[in-house]
């Protein structure tokens, strides 16, 4: 091989692999995910949570009506099956202007279809749902129990980052508490 041919040859392997970078970069900069999911689980003094989701959802070049949020009622635990009730559901965009959502029930789950049929959206987008529950508290006799599944397990995305914030009714001694 002559110089001429060897220099065109790693010339044409470097574009090459460039290109290769460039269109992986692009295909994992474009791909759907949820960039951050937040949760605020605020309890009441009667034991009902007020939760806040504040999810960040980026569609990357996909252009979709909205997002699906699938959240558990019913499941089981270690100590039976548990069944809790959602009311009061509230869907904002990050303006908090109200979208529009319906809410149906698919197996165990509540599930809340968020966005207009007649509207495409794609890149990052961020959804608030607010909703009360009821029963999510178990009670035993040594201690009361939260048992929630921050993010549910009906997503077809990655997650890239969550988070749960607990606000109790009244102060609590930091060591009478347990995390698992």
């Amino acid at each position: 091989m002559n110089y001429g041919s060897n220099f065109l040859f790693k010339f044409l392997c470097f574009v090459c692999s460039m290109a290769a970078f460039w269109c992986a970069g692009s295909i994992v900069f474009a791909a759907e995910r949820i960039e951050r999911f937040e949760v605020g689980l605020r309890m009441l003094p009667d034991a009902s949570l007020e939760v806040t989701e504040t999810i960040n959802y980026n569609f990357g070049d996909a252009m979709r009506h909205g997002i699906y949020r699938s959240i558990p009622y019913r499941y089981r635990t270690n100590v039976g099956n548990v069944r809790i009730k959602i009311s009061n559901i509230e869907v904002f965009g990050a303006n908090l202007l109200s979208l529009p959502y319906d809410t149906s029930k698919i197996g165990r789950n509540v599930r809340i279809k968020i966005g207009d049929p007649s509207k495409f959206v794609s890149g990052l987008e961020t959804y608030i749902i607010r909703y009360t529950v009821r029963d999510a508290i178990n009670f035993f006799a040594t201690h009361d129990e939260l048992y929630w599944n921050v993010t549910g397990n009906e997503w077809n995305v990655p997650i890239e980052s969550s988070s749960a914030t607990v606000t109790l009714p009244r102060r609590i001694i930091t060591e009478d508490i347990r995390t698992a």
